[in-house]
């Protein structure tokens, strides 16, 4: 037991020893009080990492955009009133006044006033074209132009369809008829359908492409130059040369709709002279045209009576049409497009078709058309259908009495044998009370 004790004891002193400066027994002098030692920190050696080396950049070529081509962009320019009609606008024109100026004031422009740059096309579907053109054609009622009255009242214009029949004077030709005419071969028409195929866009003329032809005052010089072309030579377009009649067409504005006063008579030669006249009915006044074809662009340009700088222009296609626009440069500062109509040969009064056939005419009387008839001996005629009995080669017919103011018109027809080939020719021969007319069926174009 006492030795349990004594272990007791022994381990007690020996815990208070070991375990004393916890526990507020023995407690080591300060001075052996320090820092507790710590092993210094060994960090590993950073891992060596090999540099990474970029590759050169890939040299690239550089791309080179052109330059934006800036487009014109064409829009319809504005209907205005145009300078020619507007009260005042041109010399000679009078406000208020109903008296146009004898050449519709064109001829007044140049010189005389001074005309703001402005230069003007507009897109003109066909359809809308065809229809301006049922409008005007149906409202014209001038049918005494280019008669023998007209021209025996009318001085100083161009005189040689005075001597064609009226048929002839009204005719047009198809374009391969005029190209086969012309001897041009197989050549395409090449059609200006101003608006479209060629554009103004400020003081530049484009292509329907939006490809430049020229300035607008290098494009007048070129129609000025065309129209100056033709010869003007004594006997450089005589009587004796051939002409081909290209018609009668009326001269419509842009926004006129009704019946038009101005009208062109056209016919053209081999060599490409443009001849004619121009004729305003309200005034009464009639001027010669003269002008040229450019065979490579078919251009064709003329002027009227003696003004030489406003210049007509539209291709020679054109003019085979029934409707057509047209340039007008008044001058090189100032271009318009028109319209061209094809006018039909005037019909006669109403009635006209019930005229009784001639008889055989000893004498005429003053109310009464004698009618000449030239035609091979054994020849067949008809008047409007009705087979006649006369033969001889020249056969003499009075109409019945007429009234005074009427004028009717017979359909004729005549056939023969020549050469063992049957001739069949027929003409249109109009009367009115006192006239004396001739057919000549030996004409071709009679």
């Amino acid at each position: 037991m006492r030795r349990l004790l004594l272990l007791l004891v022994i381990f007690l002193g020996l815990e208070s020893v070991v375990y004393g400066y916890g526990r507020g027994g023995y407690r080591p002098p300060a001075a052996y009080h320090g820092p507790v030692y710590r092993p210094p920190a060994y960090h590993s050696a950073p891992v060596y990492r090999a540099p990474v080396y970029h590759s050169a950049p890939v040299y690239r070529q550089p791309v080179y955009h052109p330059a934006p081509v800036k487009t014109p962009v064409f829009r319809p320019a504005p209907v205005q009133p145009s300078i020619l009609n507007r009260p005042g606008g041109v010399a000679g024109v009078t406000p208020g006044r109903t008296h146009l100026p004898s050449d519709l004031g064109l001829g007044h422009v140049a010189g005389s006033v001074s005309v703001s740059r402005r230069h003007m096309t507009y897109a003109m579907p066909a359809a809308a074209l065809a229809s301006r053109g049922a409008t005007v054609r149906s409202a014209f009622y001038h049918h005494d132009v280019f008669r023998h009255d007209w021209w025996r009242n009318h001085r100083g214009v161009w005189g040689v369809p005075a001597l064609w029949l009226p048929a002839q004077l009204w005719f047009w030709p198809t374009w391969p008829a005029l190209v086969g005419w012309f001897g041009w071969g197989g050549v395409q028409p090449i059609y200006y359908d101003y608006g479209t195929t060629i554009i103004y866009q400020g003081d530049q003329v484009y292509s329907g492409t939006g490809q430049m032809i020229a300035s607008a005052s290098d494009y007048y010089q070129q129609a000025y130059d065309l129209a100056q072309s033709a010869p003007v030579a004594p006997g450089a377009d005589a009587e004796s040369d051939v002409w081909q009649s290209l018609g009668v067409l009326a001269l419509v504005q842009n926004a006129q709709t009704e019946s038009s006063a101005m009208m062109f008579q056209l016919a053209v030669n081999k060599r490409g002279t443009i001849r004619g006249n121009y004729y305003n009915a309200l005034t009464d006044t009639a001027l010669p045209v003269r002008g040229s074809v450019d065979p490579k662009t078919q251009r064709a340009a003329w002027t009227v009576g003696d003004n030489k700088n406003t210049v007509y222009e539209t291709a020679i296609v054109n003019l085979t049409r029934n409707e057509t626009p047209l340039l007008i440069h008044i001058g090189k500062d100032h271009t318009e497009q028109w319209m061209l109509v094809r006018l039909r040969e005037p019909e006669p009064k109403t009635g006209a078709n019930n005229l009784p056939p001639p008889v055989p005419a000893p004498t005429t009387d003053s109310d009464t058309a004698q009618l000449e008839i030239i035609l091979p001996a054994d020849a067949e005629l008809w008047f409007s259908g009705v087979p006649t009995g006369q033969t001889g080669s020249t056969r003499s017919f009075v109409t019945p009495p007429l009234a005074a103011g009427d004028r009717l018109y017979y359909d004729l027809r005549a056939r023969w044998t020549e050469n063992g080939e049957l001739i069949d020719r027929t003409h249109r021969a109009y009367v009115h009370a006192g006239a004396l007319v001739r057919v000549d069926f030996y004409n071709p174009n009679p």
